[in-house]
């Protein structure tokens, strides 16, 4: 299964728990960004969103994963 997911969420209180609940599962999260620019990314999504979103990439990546 894979997760067309937005990282920035994993950052809210609602969804602190997916990483662990995806990582689980066993589910392939594919997540993008507009740029690997923090100016651009916060110009297009708002102040933040780049600081975010890599915080939230680093507790995906630090899921041990079932296969490798």
């Amino acid at each position: 299964m894979i997760d067309r997911n937005n990282p920035t969420m994993i950052e809210t209180p609602a969804f602190a728990w997916s990483p662990e609940y995806l990582a689980a599962q066993e589910v392939e999260v594919v997540a993008s960004l507009p740029c690997y620019l923090e100016e651009n990314v916060n110009a297009q999504r708002g102040d933040g969103v780049f600081e975010k979103s890599i915080a939230a990439l680093r507790k995906l990546n630090a899921r041990p994963r079932a296969h490798s």
